[in-house]
């Protein structure tokens, strides 16, 4: 079969099937933010600096009072659920947290100006459960998520705005690459594909043919089918148009009459004008027979007589 020749639903159960496939690949992959060789975050550095506290041992305290006091510290964060089978329940937290360091124009260049570069770097960050803090929003939450719900109320103007993911659990995974495909494959493209055979882009689809169907070459015979009832149907049918047409008949033949009934007599010949009328002739005798045969009639050879002269 072409492709061509496929119908809208095949295209449906085949988009279906592909995006339901790309998204049973990603749940076994496993959270894309450990293969992505992020950089790791400790829990002190993390409870102050989404509080916008800067950290003691960070070299570039100086630069960041004076080119990024009272700004948040972190910025992109999103809360991914749960790991399958990760026996802590530990919930992981990604994004970026600033950094501000003095470098060359040229980096690598001693001999060109220095100058101050502030850039932001990727981050993940592993939160236990319960979670327990010691800075910023001090305590123990059942979740991270509780944490910096509560860290947002104590320091509204610097803390970080956070989101949660929930499109990574399992069955969003599953789900929305199946959608995708039924909308990309299974709709968009049978609709382009159509639109590309009407303008002559791309090949009709072939007339289909009935094929006749297959002889039963098993070699084992149906059981006769039992044609009694449909019999005893069109006997009684075949004896009620037997009653109807013979009082139809009996109504519409007429009574023949004696005379009617009597053989017609045959008429004479008719004579034709001038024609003498032939006198019958007698059966020859058998002294005329012998005469002629010579008394022998078996086999029959008749005797020439010679005539006489007149």
């Amino acid at each position: 079969m072409h492709l061509e020749n496929l119908k809208f639903w095949h295209w449906a159960i085949i988009g279906i099937l592909a995006g339901a496939l790309f998204g049973g690949v990603k749940l076994t992959q496993g959270p894309w933010f450990d293969v992505e060789g992020l950089e790791t975050m400790d829990q002190p550095t993390f409870d102050r600096e989404i509080a916008g506290m800067l950290v003691g041992n960070r070299s570039d305290r100086r630069l960041i009072q004076a080119y990024h006091a009272d700004q948040p510290m972190l910025k992109n964060l999103v809360i991914h659920p749960p790991v399958e089978d990760e026996p802590t329940h530990s919930y992981w937290i990604t994004g970026m947290y600033y950094r501000v360091y003095e470098d060359n124009v040229k980096p690598g260049d001693a001999s060109t100006p220095i100058v101050n570069r502030e850039d932001w770097i990727p981050f993940k960050y592993r939160a236990a459960v319960p979670y327990r803090s010691t800075a910023a929003a001090a305590g123990s939450y059942p979740t991270v998520v509780e944490f910096l719900a509560a860290v947002q109320k104590k320091y509204p103007t610097v803390a970080v705005p956070s989101r949660f993911a929930w499109w990574e659990q399992s069955m969003p995974t599953v789900l929305f690459p199946a959608a995708a495909g039924l909308l990309i494959i299974g709709i968009a493209w049978p609709l382009a594909l159509g639109l590309m055979q009407g303008a002559g882009l791309a090949r009709a689809p072939a007339p289909s043919v009935k094929l006749p169907k297959q002889r039963n070459l098993s070699g084992t015979a149906k059981a006769p089918k039992d044609h009694s009832a449909d019999d005893q149907k069109l006997a009684d049918l075949n004896a009620q148009m037997d009653k109807a047409l013979a009082g139809y008949g009996a109504s519409n033949v007429s009574p023949v009459s004696e005379d009617s009934a009597a053989p017609a007599k045959l008429s004479s010949p008719k004579v034709l004008p001038g024609a003498a009328a032939a006198a019958p002739t007698a059966p020859p005798s058998k002294e005329e027979i012998s005469r002629q045969y010579g008394g022998v009639f078996y086999p029959v050879v008749k005797k020439a007589t010679p005539k006489k002269k007149e």
